[in-house]
């Protein structure tokens, strides 16, 4: 008698169905996945923020910490305290001057906003609209019937703006102490962090994060010397233009130099902006070929030569990582996308054989048979000396 083997459950299920098994059930887990790990980041960006921020400034930093300790021999933890000291009397200097500078100035932009306000409302007599008296005053007299009814509101969003600077003001706290600490013992920190992955990749993942480190610390030194040459250039052509707010102007362009491509555009139209209305037309388009060149010297010039290695992304990335980061975390999102974008790339890279740092070597070389018996501990323990990627001293010079 003929007798067919039974069919198994996956040659009896629909070809449809299996595919949907396959592949979409992996594909809505990674998914539901990545929507609580950006939820947790959000709820917890009050101390994540200010830890990615202090970790930029430690790499920023970390050269002159190294100088420090290796050639007058002081402790870490001074080192890293004088450098903080430094830059925080730097930044300091820098708002004080322009606030010094805006306060100097105000006199003269009222005036200039009073003469605008009159030029406007003669345009809108005279010009082509013909609009009388009567319509303007009607329209001043709707603008304040809207400030009377919105006081509420607008003191609401006051004490929410006061709220605000008590929160930036805690989180910045929280950056200069967690800098200190990554300044003047990262390498412990770090060694404290390995110990949570797996026991036989920990000396792989070591040295997956010592080119995560090197890149960041390529990008904020570049970074920050993309954004000076930026400022400067800027500032420059407001001082030959009689421009007011040379100074502030100067440090909204080196902050907004951070955020890639939009960073860019807003600093440009505020300086043009402000050149329309302090000294006419002809004074802004000038300004706005001063924008132009700069911001060509820097697409063209300074990005590929001082970003390229630090960063390695395709321009789409990075517009599409500022743009996610910006929608879900504002500012500070948009300021930190693209350094955690090239940590991460740099260390996948690593993972998957692609070495953009050769030149760092590995602090230990050992037999695959090895990793067996021996773990990354002791590479861990060799790398607190100043190797780990917190606080990190290279393999090569820097």
């Amino acid at each position: 008698m003929y007798s067919a083997q039974e069919p198994s459950l996956q040659d009896r299920m629909p070809r449809g169905l299996e595919l949907a098994l396959r592949f979409g059930v992996p594909a809505l887990v990674a998914v539901a996945c990545a929507w609580v790990a950006l939820w947790v980041v959000g709820q917890t960006r009050f101390a994540l923020v200010p830890m990615a921020v202090a970790m930029l400034v430690t790499a920023l930093l970390t050269p002159s910490v190294r100088w420090l300790h290796g050639r007058l021999g002081l402790n870490r933890y001074l080192a890293g305290g004088l450098c903080l000291i430094t830059l925080m009397a730097a930044v300091a200097t820098l708002v004080t001057l322009a606030t010094r500078t805006m306060v100097r100035q105000m006199g003269s932009i009222t005036r200039l906003a009073q003469e605008s306000l009159s030029a406007t409302a003669e345009w809108l007599r005279d010009g082509p609209l013909h609009v009388d008296d009567a319509q303007l005053q009607e329209g001043v007299n709707k603008g304040q019937e809207w400030l009377a009814s919105n006081s509420q509101g607008i003191a609401q969003t006051a004490m929410k703006f006061s709220g605000s600077v008590t929160e930036v003001g805690a989180m910045v706290l929280l950056v200069v102490v967690s800098a200190f600490f990554f300044l003047g013992d990262g390498p412990a920190i770090w060694r404290s962090v390995l110990w949570l992955v797996p026991h036989r990749s920990r000396a792989r993942q070591l040295e997956a994060s010592r080119r995560s480190w090197r890149s960041l610390e390529l990008y904020a030194r570049t970074a920050v010397a993309v954004a000076a040459i930026d400022a400067l250039g800027i500032w420059l052509g407001c001082v030959v233009l009689g421009v007011p707010f040379a100074v502030p102007v100067a440090m909204l362009v080196f902050v907004a130099s951070f955020v890639p491509f939009l960073g860019a555009i807003v600093s440009g139209v505020i300086a043009v902006g402000i050149a329309l209305f302090a000294k006419g037309l002809t004074t802004a388009l000038l300004m706005l070929l001063v924008v132009l060149l700069v911001q060509q010297l820097e697409g063209n010039v300074l990005q590929p030569l001082l970003m390229g290695k630090a960063v390695s992304l395709h321009p789409y990335a990075v517009i599409i990582g500022v743009s996610l980061a910006g929608y879900l975390w504002n500012l500070p999102g948009a300021l930190l996308a693209v350094p955690v974008m090239a940590v991460v790339m740099a260390w996948l890279r690593y993972l998957n054989d692609d070495d953009r740092f050769p030149e760092l070597g590995t602090l230990s070389r050992r037999d695959e048979s090895d990793d067996e018996d021996k773990s990354g501990d002791q590479l861990v323990q060799d790398d607190e000396a100043g190797h780990s990627p917190v606080g990190a001293r290279s393999v090569s010079a820097s």
